[in-house]
């Protein structure tokens, strides 16, 4: 048995053990302590690992975003492509100015005429015009251009056909010739001329009616004209037949009634129909 210490437990062999014991433990806690770091360096470089996988991922998703505002760059281009339509929609505006102002210059190609060409004293006259400017005012004057007695003047408005219609009544004497002169602001100026002096012939039975379905004829003959005045049948004559297609005075196709004016005469020198004896 070994000896005890004071205190009853053995003397060295006691303190040898206890400080192997300690080395131990000490031992232990180093390996421990190493452990730890070891370990916690793993685990950092874990965490670094992940942090760099997430930021680099993140920065690849973000590389798409940025492309995105190339992508915009045909938006761009629409809006080159809008340049050339506004420069068509200019040369539209100006192909229908010119248009416009062509059409401001239209010619107008009016006319005047009457509805007989010979009336007797105190006839009413009717005047018809076309071709003149839609709503246009047309200033009508009538003269007798030979005695210079008797006038007429009047306004008419053409209709949106550049038509109108007038009347007017001839004075109750004997005139000849007259003139009509029509002039609108826009269309210019026409003329046209009648007479009042035809010599109208009319078949007649005694005691009976004029036939209606027979055809005659009459030869006359004016005298004056020009310069020479011949009220009474007295000088050289100018001489021509009229043919009608019936008893009530209707001029066959391409016939006229003789005419006469102031201070000359005219009178029938024959006339004839079948089947009729004629006394004049």
């Amino acid at each position: 048995m070994a000896p005890l210490a004071k205190n009853g437990g053995p003397q060295k062999k006691s303190w040898v053990a206890i400080a192997i014991a300690a080395i131990f433990v000490m031992g232990l806690l180093s390996a421990v302590a190493f452990g730890g770091d070891v370990g916690g360096g793993t685990s950092s470089a874990g965490s670094t690992d992940t942090t760099a996988a997430s930021s680099s991922s993140g920065a690849t998703d973000t590389t798409p975003t940025d492309t995105t505002p190339t992508d915009t760059t045909p938006t761009d281009t629409g809006t080159t492509s809008t340049t050339p339509a506004d420069t068509t929609s200019a040369s539209t505006t100006t192909d229908t100015t010119s248009t416009t102002t062509s059409g401001s210059s239209t010619t107008f190609t009016p006319t005047i005429s009457t509805d007989k060409s010979d009336y007797n004293p105190g006839s009413t006259v009717t005047l018809s015009g076309q071709g003149w400017g839609a709503s246009e005012s047309v200033h009508i004057f009538v003269n007798d251009d030979k005695g210079q007695t008797w006038s007429y003047n009047s306004d008419v408005t053409a209709d949106a056909s550049g038509a109108f219609t007038m009347q007017f009544q001839l004075p109750a004497t004997f005139v000849a010739t007259y003139s009509v002169t029509a002039t609108g602001a826009s269309s210019g100026v026409v003329t046209a001329s009648f007479t009042d002096g035809n010599i109208a012939f009319r078949m007649a039975t005694v005691d009976n009616v004029a036939p209606t379905n027979i055809a005659w004829s009459v030869a006359w003959s004016t005298y004056g004209g020009g310069p020479t005045d011949d009220p009474t049948c007295s000088t050289t004559p100018t001489t021509g037949t009229t043919n009608y297609t019936n008893g009530t005075g209707t001029v066959a196709s391409g016939n006229a009634e003789p005419s006469v004016g102031n201070k000359q005469s005219g009178k029938p020198t024959n006339a004839s129909a079948s089947g009729f004896a004629f006394n004049y």
